[in-house]
């Protein structure tokens, strides 16, 4: 009998485990955020390290990613120069379905029935939170952020992120996880780089500039202007 992609990839996950399961999932994740053009591909090699990385684990994928290609032929090189290698999934969705049935026992990636969750779905769609981790990510990866950057990140803090906290919570406390394994994850990773950016715009204490109304009031003594300088 002739395995197909799902089967394949269930495979190499029995056969690699853990390291394997990390590798695609963060790759469907670069995959999924990807809504530009694929002119190179799905995911880069450039990308999955970094995405390793963040997760504070020392990992080359280089030989797994060879495997999955060559013996397993779950991906396969769309790009390669002496730089850059880019990828594609022969079938992104199998590879969904085969990492739900290693995590749950089950394919959870079939059209939901219950109301709730379909309302869910379309309201996490409709806050496209793969634009706004494109924008996060690109955020988080800079050492300064410009004055342009702080107004685009302000927009996302005051407009996106409570709504993006109310639906990882409701999904979270009506037991949707499962259902939902895609989107939970998307709104999590929205919800760490927004506090990622905020702990690299606060910063120490001592290296916040003291704006000039606050040295006029302290040095009268007068009530602060709660408002913005």
């Amino acid at each position: 009998m002739i395995m197909g992609v799902r089967e394949r990839t269930l495979d190499a996950l029995a056969r690699y485990g853990e390291r394997a399961l990390m590798v695609l999932k963060l790759a469907l994740r670069i995959a999924d955020s990807n809504t530009g053009p694929k002119i190179f591909g799905e995911f880069d090699y450039k990308s999955l390290v970094r995405a390793i990385r963040e997760l504070g684990v020392d990992y080359n994928p280089s030989p797994l990613l060879r495997s999955l290609e060559r013996e397993y032929a779950i991906i396969e090189t769309t790009y390669h120069s002496s730089t850059r290698h880019w990828w594609r999934f022969i079938d992104r969705e199998a590879v969904r379905e085969a990492i739900a049935i290693y995590e749950h026992g089950s394919p959870v990636y079939e059209e939901p029935r219950d109301p709730r969750v379909k309302a869910l779905k379309a309201q996490v769609a409709a806050l496209e939170p793969a634009r706004l981790l494109a924008v996060l990510r690109e955020l988080s990866s800079k050492e300064r952020l410009t004055e342009g950057d702080k107004r685009v990140y302000r927009v996302i803090a005051f407009n996106d992120l409570d709504l993006a906290v109310e639906l990882l919570e409701r999904i979270r406390d009506g037991g949707y996880e499962r259902l939902l394994p895609k989107e939970a994850e998307m709104l999590a990773e929205i919800v760490d780089l927004s506090y990622k950016i905020a702990e690299k715009l606060s910063g120490p204490p001592s290296e916040l500039p003291l704006k000039p109304g606050i040295l006029r009031a302290a040095a009268r003594r007068e009530p602060l202007n709660t408002g913005f300088y």
